[in-house]
C-alpha cells in the first residue's frame, strides 16, 4: 500500500482532517485545503515555548491537552521534545497515530482520555503544557480543577490559547476567586451521544461551557501558583477579538527587600466595565463596535487620584 492509499484508508475510517495540516513523506499532506493562519498560530506557540523553555526543545517534556489531530504535538516532537498528547475523541487519536507512524515520531505518546482527569500522579511533570482551544469548552464546575492540575504539572510554562468573554454577565467562585464571564451552549439537550461525538470541535459531553473574562483568567492563574502571566502579541497571528494567547510562567516568587508595603500588591487584575453588552456569539465583530474600559483600582487610576488631590 503506498503513502496516498494509507492516508485515504485513515480518512475512510476516521474522517477527514479538520484542523492540522501535516506534510508527510511522498509529498502529500493530511489536508489539501486549510486555513493558512494555522501556520502563524503554530509558529507563535512554538516560538513562545522555545523562548521560555530554551532555544532547543530537545529533551524537554511537553503536554498537549485536547490535541485534536496532533499538529502541535508533531511539531514539538520534530523539535526534539518528548510529547504526551491527550485527546478525548478516538478518531483524532487514530489520525495522530497514523502521522506518528509515517514520520517515525516515537517521541509522542498518545493517550485517549478526558483532559478533565489529568493529574501529576498519572502523567508526571512537564516543562511546557499546551492548553490550546480547550479551556472555553469546559463548564464552571471543571475549570478550577483543570487549571489547578495544569499548575501542578507545569515546571516552567503553560501556554493557554482561548476565547474569553468580553463582558462579565455572570459571576461564580472558582478556586477561591470571584470570576466573571458568560455561559455558552455546546450541545442541545436533544442531541444524541453520536451527535456529540461527531462534533470534533466541541466539548466531550458537557452541554454548556463557560467563557471567563480575560481579567478573571489572569487573576485565577496568578492565584493558583503561576508567578507571572502574560498576553502574547508577537509572533503575530490573526486572532479574533475575543481570543487570547496567555503565557503563564512557573517561577520562584520574589519578596521585595527594598520596600515593604505591608499588603500584597498586584494579585488581582481589574475587571472590565462594558457600556454595551456583548454576547460571545457576537464577540467576533469589529473591535470598533465595542466599548471597553477599566474600572478603578489599577495603578494608573491610583496615580490620577493622587495627582488630583
Amino acid at each position: 500500500m503506498d503513502a496516498m492509499q494509507r492516508l485515504n484508508k485513515v480518512r475512510a475510517e476516521s474522517g477527514d482532517w479538520t484542523a492540522h495540516p501535516v506534510s508527510l513523506p511522498g509529498g502529500i499532506s493530511t489536508m489539501e485545503c486549510f486555513n493558512a493562519n494555522h501556520f502563524l498560530y503554530l509558529s507563535r506557540i512554538v516560538q513562545v515555548a522555545k523562548d521560555i523553555v530554551g532555544a532547543s526543545l530537545r529533551g524537554s517534556r511537553v503536554l498537549d491537552l485536547a490535541c485534536l489531530e496532533g499538529g502541535f504535538a508533531v511539531e514539538f516532537a520534530l523539535c526534539g521534545a518528548e510529547v504526551v498528547a491527550i485527546e478525548g475523541r478516538q478518531d483524532n487519536i487514530r489520525k495522530l497515530e497514523y502521522v506518528k507512524e509515517e514520520l517515525g515520531l516515537f517521541r509522542i505518546r498518545t493517550v485517549h482520555a478526558d483532559v478533565r482527569d489529568i493529574s501529576i500522579q498519572k502523567y508526571g511533570l512537564f516543562d511546557c503544557v499546551l492548553c490550546l482551544g480547550i479551556l472555553y469548552h469546559l463548564d464552571k464546575s471543571s475549570i478550577g480543577r483543570f487549571l489547578r492540575s495544569i499548575a501542578e504539572m507545569t515546571s516552567r510554562v503553560a501556554i493557554i490559547d482561548t476565547h474569553v468573554s468580553l463582558y462579565g454577565g455572570e459571576s461564580c467562585e472558582i478556586e477561591g476567586v470571584m470570576c466573571h464571564g458568560a455561559t455558552y451552549p455546546e450541545h442541545r439537550e436533544s442531541d444524541s451521544v453520536d451527535d456529540i461525538e461527531s462534533r470534533k470541535w466541541a466539548s466531550l459531553n458537557n452541554r454548556d461551557s463557560f467563557f471567563l473574562t480575560a481579567p478573571s483568567l489572569l487573576t485565577l492563574l496568578r492565584k493558583i501558583g503561576f508567578t507571572s502571566v502574560y498576553i502574547c502579541e508577537m509572533p503575530y497571528y490573526d486572532i479574533m477579538t475575543d481570543r487570547r494567547t496567555i503565557v503563564a510562567i512557573k517561577g520562584v516568587p520574589h519578596q521585595l527587600t527594598s520596600f515593604r508595603a505591608g499588603t500584597s500588591q498586584g494579585e488581582c487584575y481589574p475587571e472590565y466595565r462594558h457600556e454595551r453588552v456583548i454576547h460571545p456569539t457576537n464577540a467576533r465583530k469589529d473591535e470598533s463596535t465595542q466599548s471597553v474600559e477599566r474600572t478603578g483600582g489599577g495603578v494608573f487610576q491610583a496615580i490620577k487620584r493622587w495627582v488630583a488631590s
